[in-house]
């Protein structure tokens, strides 16, 4: 029997022609991929729809988050923000998929809006029209956000989230409280993200930036899978949320 399974794809960094090629394999092998799940860091040098053309004509769907990398530059982020599927995203949004519902929080923290760490450092800025409006005009990408800070974290993106339904899997860009530095064992990754999950009921949080493959659990009984860089990771849609990585 076929298995269904959505492929999260690790930060690509411009690596199109290896995803094009791992996700070709994975079909051929009869895998029944449902979506491709991007997790950020596109580097776009043509439309996110130009580059899964050939998967979207199949009638596989795409979602995806954006990273910090895809507002270093104009281009990569109209590659994004500005294709065909702008309105796919996960952002701030529960969206399910075959029965699976997926909830998305892209971008990262930077302490010019909110970084928090501790849990409790309060943010600047809690919503991008305050952050705007405290602006000089010259300051203004294109009437609104500098382009930098159209992947930053603001509060508000949060609140959107706790408002919403419950939902199976959390995408994110940055990393719950799992991530620490190889060297010291510091914590760099956020407790608010590992409280937003649990609020919302989620099983399993998916994440990119780090560029580490790995499995990890919090304390709330809360999956934790860290993709490498470009990496395909499939969840298959009959997988117990609880069931071992």
């Amino acid at each position: 029997m076929t298995q269904a399974a959505i492929a999260f794809i690790g930060d690509p960094h411009g690596q199109w022609d290896d995803i094009r090629h791992q996700i070709e394999q994975q079909l051929d092998q009869g895998v029944a991929i449902a979506a491709i799940v991007p997790v950020g860091d596109m580097e776009l040098e043509r439309p996110l729809h130009e580059e899964l053309a050939l998967f979207l004509d199949m009638g596989i769907a795409v979602h995806w988050i954006h990273g910090n990398h895809d507002s270093d530059h104009a281009h990569w982020h109209d590659h994004l923000f500005g294709s065909r599927l702008q309105d796919k995203t996960l952002h701030a949004l529960v969206k399910e998929i075959e029965g699976t519902k997926l909830a998305g929080l892209g971008g990262v923290f930077r302490g010019e809006i909110w970084f928090p760490q501790p849990r409790e450092a309060p943010a600047r800025f809690p919503t991008r029209t305050g952050f705007v409006d405290n602006l000089d005009h010259h300051k203004r990408w294109r009437k609104g956000l500098p382009l930098k800070h159209r992947t930053s974290i603001f509060p508000e993106d949060f609140a959107r989230l706790e408002q919403q339904e419950s939902a199976d899997i959390l995408v994110c860009h940055e990393g719950p409280s799992t991530v620490v530095k190889d060297s010291t064992g510091q914590m760099i990754g956020f407790e608010v993200i590992d409280d937003l999950a649990a609020k919302m009921g989620v099983k399993l949080i998916v994440h990119g930036h780090h560029h580490r493959n790995y499995s990890a659990k919090l304390k709330q009984d809360i999956q934790v899978r860290g993709l490498g860089k470009a990496e395909l990771w499939l969840w298959y849609l009959d997988q117990l949320p609880h069931g071992e990585l």
